[in-house]
């Protein structure tokens, strides 16, 4: 539903004040005592690791976006973006056939065709108690902490109505100046052919395969093979680590 002027103003101070209550909680912890590179963050200080101010535009409310852990450890961070929605996202009576069809099915969802009345979240995490029928999920995100240096992003999908209007640019570039402030040296991810060029050209990431080879392992551990040396990208967060680890000097950049 498209807003009028005035409705786009209140929208848009909703939007400065959520996302700048996130960033002073975000603040706050960076001046703890407690080591920074780390993915135990409060979760008041995790939402502006994990929220860009870009979802918070595009969502209805952005008052009602919030944080739903998935998985926590020590090193590792799986989140739901959320949304909660004035209305069901989901039909109840289509997601129990759709359930039962499927444990008819042998858990094969091949075999049984999702309807267009459920989201795919409720279908693949109906046991998610926090995860209502009128919670929407914005971004599925995943981070693992490689040891003090190193954060990887493993998963970010965004719901495909997003792509093309700047969510992972917004959320890319939040997340960068958010882990320079932590002292992260590196912010890696491997990525898919059909989107690498998004990294590489408009990010400006390195591959792999641009790593001096003996320094290859400090990036991306011994688990990797020459197939994917392309597609394994580095956002070096200190200029000095790309002069040490490029085969070949990085350019300068034209301002």
């Amino acid at each position: 539903m498209e807003l009028s002027p005035p409705e786009q103003l209140i929208k848009q101070e909703k939007v400065e004040a959520v996302w700048n209550k996130d960033r002073q909680a975000f603040d706050t912890w960076l001046k703890s005592d407690k080591p920074h590179t780390t993915l135990e963050l409060p979760p008041e200080a995790l939402r502006h690791l994990a929220i860009p101010k870009r979802i918070l535009e595009l969502a209805d409310d952005p008052e009602k976006v919030r944080l739903l852990p998935i998985l926590q450890e020590p090193h590792k961070s799986g989140l739901f973006v959320v949304e909660r929605k004035s209305k069901p996202v989901t039909d109840k009576d289509e997601l129990d056939n759709y359930l039962h069809e499927l444990v008819e099915a042998g858990g094969n969802d091949t075999e049984v065709e999702l309807p267009p009345t459920i989201d795919q979240y409720h279908a693949e995490y109906p046991m998610l108690q926090d995860l209502t029928l009128y919670d929407q999920v914005l971004l599925d995100l995943l981070f693992t902490s490689w040891g003090p240096d190193n954060l990887h992003v493993v998963r970010f999908f965004d719901r495909p109505q997003f792509r093309g209007l700047g969510v992972g640019k917004s959320f890319y570039s939040q997340l960068r100046q958010a882990t320079q402030e932590m002292g992260y040296r590196f912010l890696t991810g491997y990525n898919d052919k059909g989107n690498i060029g998004y990294f590489t050209q408009i990010l400006g990431r390195h591959t792999l395969s641009e790593i001096r080879p003996e320094l290859r392992s400090v990036l991306a551990g011994d688990e990797f093979d020459d197939g994917e040396l392309k597609y394994f990208t580095i956002d070096f967060l200190l200029e000095n680590d790309a002069e040490q680890f490029l085969l070949k000097p990085p350019q300068a950049k034209i301002t």
